[in-house]
């Protein structure tokens, strides 16, 4: 029976696991739709890695990119944005994020914050001299709401003065699908507006360049399209083409049916393994207690009594091998999830016992003890 118990035990971890991958690869699918019809590109990148070591050491890259990036707002083309670097590990073990967006980001990814507000046209277009502040809900017993810190320069130069100006929503995440629903987190980035006045040859080409691999254009006409292609074009940098939205977000969504089909197998695959392993230990069990069980069926047991037994065991191995799982039902929130496995699991594993004991002869047990009769 302690075999039953583990592979209960594994079970109960592994059918959690792999639905809550399934549930999260749904509400990827159900993201990436939201991307279609938007009128949008997306920048795909086919530089090679021998052309970003030229890139980085060219004199006058920086220029050029604070210029195309400049001329986006100049021509008034509307475009959401994003870049950001790993800083530090915080107390907590999470990893602290500096993060830059631009005044579509929130808008069309649709974050919102829990606790202050997102940043203000001001904020966007202009610099100040102590930078608005937005923080991960998990940085929010680090820094106070309101509050003025030092934050790091991801990139040298010293650092920054910035004020605490609101708290997103925790699992505030979203959904890169330049390259097929990367999944982004902000629960522990702190978070500074992008504008015009940041567009300087004083930024790193690394920031440029992840501005660009992060880039969405909101264009009506294609041909604009071609335009601001031709311009990137012109840069000799980066070899970045533009994709329709549409196609970008049929190729995520395809391939996260891919996942939500594999991940079902593995599902399927748990379950049929229970089913085996629980079969063989309980043929073995029966089949050693056989004599016992046709006595007593000769004095009058029913097969629902000693089965009662059986299930009144295996309840109680259920009860024990859930413990994992409803550790994991807390971080992922997935209580029924973790209720309904466990009855699935009862009903399965106390389904077989009962089916081998009917099929015991007690005429055959008395004519040939210890004989396989089940």
């Amino acid at each position: 029976m302690a075999i039953v118990l583990i592979v209960c035990c594994l079970s109960f971890v592994l059918l959690e696991f792999v639905v809550h991958i399934i549930r999260e690869n749904e509400e990827d699918v159900g993201k990436m739709q939201e991307f279609r019809d938007k009128h949008a590109f997306v920048t795909s990148d086919d530089t090679p890695d021998i052309e970003v070591q030229r890139i980085l050491s060219q004199s006058n890259s920086k220029e050029l990119l604070s210029m195309f990036f400049r001329s986006l707002y100049e021509d008034g083309i509307s475009f959401c944005t994003d870049y950001g670097y790993s800083m530090y590990y915080d107390k907590a073990g999470f990893e602290v994020r500096y993060h830059t967006v631009n005044e579509l980001f929130f808008q069309f990814y649709g974050l919102s914050a829990e606790k202050g507000r997102l940043f203000t046209e001001e904020e966007y277009a202009s610099e100040s001299e102590v930078v608005p502040v937005v923080i991960g809900y998990n940085l929010r017993n680090t820094f106070a709401l309101g509050e003025q810190y030092f934050f790091e320069n991801p990139t040298g130069g010293g650092g920054f003065q910035g004020q605490i100006v609101g708290v997103l929503k925790k699992n505030s995440e979203y959904y890169r699908i330049n390259n097929v629903a990367i999944n982004l987190s902000l629960d522990s980035s702190y978070i500074v507006p992008f504008g015009v006045w940041m567009c300087t040859p004083d930024r790193a080409v690394s920031d440029y360049d992840m501005a660009l691999s992060g880039l969405v254009l909101f264009l009506d006409d294609p041909g604009v399209a071609e335009v601001i292609e031709k311009r990137i074009r012109e840069m000799n940098l980066f070899r970045y083409q533009l994709v329709d939205v549409d196609n970008a977000a049929d190729e995520a969504i395809t391939e996260q049916k891919k996942s939500i089909i594999a991940v079902t197998i593995v599902l399927c695959t748990i379950l049929i393994a229970v089913f085996i392993t629980s079969l063989l230990v309980f043929r073995k069990v029966i089949r050693a207690h056989a004599e016992e069980i046709g006595i007593r069926v000769l004095c009058g047991a029913s097969v629902k009594h000693i089965t009662g037994e059986v299930a009144a065991l295996t309840a109680v191995l259920i009860a024990i091998a859930v413990i994992p799982a409803v550790f994991l039902a807390e971080i992922w929130q997935d209580r029924v999830l973790c209720l309904g496995f466990g009855l699935i699991l009862f009903v399965m594993v106390t389904l077989i016992p009962r089916h081998l004991v009917r099929k015991l002869s007690v005429i055959e047990i008395v004519r040939n003890p210890g004989a396989d009769n089940c």
